[in-house]
This record gives structure tokens, C-alpha cells and sequence, in this order.
């Protein structure tokens, strides 16, 4: 019976699984989100000055606050106004204490003294790493960049998006919701979970 039990939960998840493969793979706006990020000049002015700086720091690569310091340090090299944000947070409902670092950039326009504020992530991608993924959320995780270079409604957007699809993920995959049925994530290393709502209180972009 607990055989009968257990061949009956993997055929209902399976096919869970391909109800949500039916699906486009990467949300079309999702797509087009990604794709206008090369569309501002600022934007690929920033993320020149920060390919180069992670691939001049390949050697860290694998240690973030290493990575994220030494970007902070080329962008500011480059002339840009930049600086690394720590954010803090206390237990509170189901989520767990934890941090969260990011690089903020202020640029002021050409013909104007606006200052336009640029967010930085060197591990966009690794912030929306959930369990037991199906196989289109592997391929929306594999469209995001690794590291992002956006404004801040830009990032909004995108957030939404993706906490959207780790949300069907992990429900074509019979995992429990996190409270309030926000789609939270987890790095491998145990840090806090994340979801839309809270990334985006996170970099301060609500």
C-alpha cells in the first residue's frame, strides 16, 4: 500500500509537472523585461564597467562580498557614484533572520541634476534558487542573468515575474506555499528566503 501510495504521489506530481511545462518556457513579459535592460544607455554603460570588473575578479568569483566589493570598487573608479547597501532583517512570521547586500548606483543625467539610481546584484539569479524546480523554472532561472544591472521598476517587474513562476513551480510540485502564498526562495547556503514582496522591500523599490 505504502508502495501504491508512493507510485500514485510521483504520477500526480509528473503530471502536475507537465501541466506547467504546457506553458511558454520564459514568460513573455519576462523576456522582454530582460530583453529592455540593454535598451538604456546607462544601464550598458554600468554593466560594461561591471562585466569587466567580474571578469577581472574571476578569482573571487565564488566569494560575494569579495565580488561585490571589488565591482563597487571599479564602478567608482569609473567615475560612478557607488556603494554597497546592507539591508537587515529580524525573525518575523515563517521567515528567518538574515542580510542582503546589494551595489546602488546613483548617475545624473546628461541635461538635468536628476540622479537615476541603478541596483547591482552579482547573484540576481541565485536569489530565486528553489527546491525540486520543474523543468521550465530551470529554464527561466537560465534566462536570468547572474548578474543584473537594472532601475529599480525595471527590477520590480522582473521580480514579480519570476516569484510568479517559483510560485507554480513549487506548487506543480506539491510543496507548501510560504505563508501568505508567496513564492520564497533559498540560497543553497540557508540564507533567508526571499519572495517578490520582500525582495522588493529588500532594495527599496516599493
Amino acid at each position: 500500500d505504502r508502495a501504491g501510495r508512493a507510485d500514485d504521489e510521483q504520477s500526480t506530481e509528473s503530471s502536475l509537472d507537465l501541466d506547467f511545462l504546457s506553458d511558454n518556457d520564459v514568460p513573455a513579459d519576462l523576456e522582454e523585461l530582460l530583453m529592455s535592460l540593454t535598451g538604456d544607455p546607462l544601464t550598458a554603460k554600468i554593466a560594461c564597467v561591471v562585466s569587466d570588473a567580474v571578469d577581472e575578479a574571476a578569482g573571487v568569483a565564488d566569494r560575494r562580498p569579495a565580488l561585490r566589493r571589488s565591482v563597487m570598487i571599479w564602478l567608482m573608479e569609473a567615475g560612478l557614484n557607488a556603494g554597497i547597501c546592507k539591508v537587515k532583517w529580524d525573525k518575523s512570521g515563517g521567515l528567518t533572520p538574515g542580510s542582503y547586500e546589494y551595489i546602488d548606483v546613483l548617475v545624473e543625467r546628461d541635461g538635468d541634476h536628476e540622479q537615476w539610481r541603478y541596483v547591482v546584484d552579482v547573484d540576481f539569479a541565485g536569489e530565486f534558487e528553489i527546491a525540486r524546480p520543474t523543468k521550465q523554472y530551470d529554464r527561466i532561472l537560465a534566462a536570468l542573468p547572474r548578474v543584473l544591472v537594472s532601475r529599480p521598476e525595471e527590477l520590480r517587474q522582473i521580480v514579480d515575474s519570476v516569484s510568479e513562476a517559483a510560485k507554480k513551480s513549487m506548487k506543480a510540485k506539491g510543496l507548501d506555499l510560504p505563508r501568505g502564498g508567496r513564492a520564497a526562495t533559498c540560497r543553497p547556503s540557508g540564507s533567508a528566503p526571499t519572495g517578490g514582496p520582500l525582495l522588493r522591500r529588500r532594495l527599496g523599490v516599493d
